[in-house]
């Protein structure tokens, strides 16, 4: 006799494009570039964690804890089990987004500012009201994911939609996971392969999923939160040409001896300004002051809707170089402002130092 098991088959999303375009320069960032200088496949997956089951729409949250477990097991030599719930529920405190799912950079983000718990003290659950009903975060549990902080983020550039180029140029020199997010639609079922097919129907949600390998024949390879039934045994593919968001993002580790100061990681970087930051407190509220002035002057009110659409971006970096402030400062204060989580006021405080 034989007995049949349904498969779990989550259809849940929860990954938002980010609102920044590819050529928004930011201080730390990668990009395509040549070619014949990586091999035409690539793989981390036999490092990768045990793909697990989203029960809410926090991929991001997922997406995010694989990679910390994976720079976790390059560091220690064991993966810890890490909570994408939590890193769900930290993104849903700060993204100012009122419905379900969060954007595809809180992946690398929530575990930079706040760490990430174990999942042992923040499992996942099914949340019927989601984004409503998340598990209370204790200061005890906030300090406990200190622990697991990343150093800091990188933005990825995609590349061209046909041959993802960025991601691919990303995953072979930097040697870990590179957050995506990409429009899934009503097609969207891999073959035994776990090949996604060419897009077909409808949207129906975006999904925020791990890269972990490429394929010059195929696309890129990445580990989803369906469970290890889904695809191949939990993993799939990207096929070149799907709508893989513009850009893309991974992340420098932080030794789990967070307390000690800790040395700047060699990665290829894109120095903005190469002056030294200047730390009177003084002169950091005028300057702030004065950048806030140059946001108002640079940007019209139908500008402010799509803030990277501006003309006058060229006048807003040199603005932020010469104060001594990164373009990742400005890219952090536009999408404030236009989410609404901050007013251009509040770029009157001075930076912690």
């Amino acid at each position: 006799m034989f007995t049949f098991f349904s498969k779990p088959k989550p259809q849940r999303g929860g990954g938002l494009a980010d609102p920044i375009i590819p050529g928004v320069p930011c201080e730390d960032r990668i990009a395509g570039g040549d070619p014949t200088n990586r091999p035409s496949r690539f793989s981390l997956r036999e490092k990768m964690p045990k793909p697990g089951v989203q029960m809410n729409w926090d991929c991001v949250g997922w997406a995010g804890a694989y990679l910390k477990e994976f720079l976790e097991r390059e560091e220690t030599g064991t993966t810890p089990d890490l909570s994408g719930l939590f890193i769900y529920a930290r993104a849903k405190q700060n993204d100012g987004y009122p419905l379900r799912g969060t954007l595809i950079s809180h992946a690398t983000y929530i575990p930079e500012k706040f760490g990430v718990a174990l999942e042992i003290d923040y499992p996942e659950v099914n949340l019927p009201s989601d984004p409503g009903g998340m598990p209370v975060i204790s200061d005890e549990l906030a300090t406990l994911a200190l622990k697991y902080k990343s150093k800091s983020s990188v933005m990825v550039e995609r590349g061209d939609q046909q041959t993802f180029e960025g991601i691919k140029q990303a995953l072979w020199k930097w040697k870990r996971p590179i957050i995506v997010g990409a429009d899934w639609y009503e097609n969207s079922t891999p073959d035994r392969n776990g090949v996604l097919p060419s897009i077909k129907g409808k949207v129906i949600y975006g999904h925020c999923t791990a890269v972990c390998g490429y394929d010059d024949g195929i696309g890129i390879e990445f580990i989803n939160s369906y469970g290890e039934y889904w695809g191949d045994h939990g993993f799939g593919w990207y096929p070149h040409g799907f709508p893989v968001y513009a850009t893309a993002w991974t992340a420098i580790d932080l030794p789990n001896d967070w307390q000690k100061p800790v040395l700047p990681e060699t990665a290829p970087t894109t120095t903005v300004n190469p002056e030294p930051r200047r730390r009177d407190l003084l002169s950091e509220q005028r300057n702030a002051l004065k950048l806030q002035q140059a946001i108002y002057a640079a940007f019209s009110p139908q500008d402010v809707a799509r803030p990277y659409a501006g003309r006058n971006w060229a006048m807003l970096v040199e603005a932020v170089t010469y104060f001594g402030y990164s373009t990742t400062d400005l890219v952090n204060w536009l999408y404030a402002f236009t989410h609404k989580r901050q007013t251009l006021w509040d770029l009157s405080k001075p930076r912690p130092k």
